[in-house]
């Protein structure tokens, strides 16, 4: 599930898909896996970061913004 099975990682957002679960690359330790899913005025998105043992878990009544709160709370900019 969590190894990269397609995707040629050139969009450093999507990355590569595993079974169920995308993939980012992190060039400072394990790689980043998480799950995401929007419809018209919502979105979701849930990343684990083996690094630290860290889970995140984003819900919004918006349908983009998830994704960009998210790469705040990978950088440590939250």
């Amino acid at each position: 599930m969590l190894r990269k099975q397609s995707g040629d990682g050139l969009d450093a957002e999507e990355g590569y898909y595993g079974y169920g679960m995308w993939i980012i690359d992190n060039p400072h330790g394990k790689d980043f896996a998480y799950f995401q899913g929007c419809d018209p005025g919502v979105s979701f998105l849930s990343e684990y970061n083996p690094n630290n043992g860290m889970i995140a878990v984003l819900v919004s009544n918006y349908g983009d913004n998830v994704w960009k709160e998210m790469r705040k709370i990978r950088e440590g900019n939250y």
